[in-house]
């Protein structure tokens, strides 16, 4: 067996005095950096994610502009790149970019994510970018180091005329947040 299942399956059965076994304390495994930006906070200190949106942080995340994104999408095996929607379910359920995963925001679960290797380039996206951002600085707490924001957000998407999903496939209906949201949409249906 390979050294990580076997650890795995260790920690699983209550064999946890090992020293590379943290799934009780952590699920995200070691959090130490020397990066300044990611982990800056150990597991025992992190903050719930709805004590934390309520008073974000000064977590530096990379912006992604939409075309640089479809760009690097088009030239690289979409596997290394995690697309994340901090939206509603329902918001998710109107529209969203094809294959992310919802965290959420209102309901933000680490539950969702907590298999992906915290090595993962994330591209975290909302309506617009204000969720988004905390949800993206919270994930680099967790040390999930590559977490990036998109920098237009789901209506910088669809403006681009990049396609958007609903449980049937392509739609042109997006959801857009707030009434305000609407008026920066171009392209597609906003709906609030």
């Amino acid at each position: 067996m390979k050294p990580t299942i076997l650890t795995f399956l260790l920690c699983i059965f209550g064999l946890n005095n090992m020293t590379n076994c943290t799934a009780q304390n952590d699920p995200f495994g070691p959090t130490a950096s020397t990066n300044q930006q990611t982990a800056t906070v150990s597991p025992s200190q992190l903050p719930s994610f709805e004590d934390y949106r309520k008073n974000p942080g000064d977590v530096t995340v990379k912006p992604v502009f939409v075309k640089r994104l479809v760009g690097e999408l088009k030239a690289t095996n979409k596997k290394q790149i995690i697309i994340i929607d901090a939206r509603s379910a329902q918001e998710y359920e109107i529209s969203h970019i094809q294959n992310s995963r919802r965290v959420g925001y209102e309901d933000f679960s680490t539950e969702r994510i907590w298999m992906l290797s915290r090595e993962s380039r994330m591209i975290v996206y909302s309506a617009s970018k204000n969720r988004s951002t905390v949800v993206a600085q919270y994930l680099k707490l967790m040390g999930f180091s590559h977490a990036e924001v998109l920098e237009e957000g789901l209506i910088g998407w669809k403006n681009e005329k990049n396609d958007i999903y609903d449980a049937d496939g392509i739609t042109n209906k997006i959801h857009v947040g707030s009434k305000n949201n609407a008026k920066l949409v171009k392209n597609g249906q906003p709906i609030h």
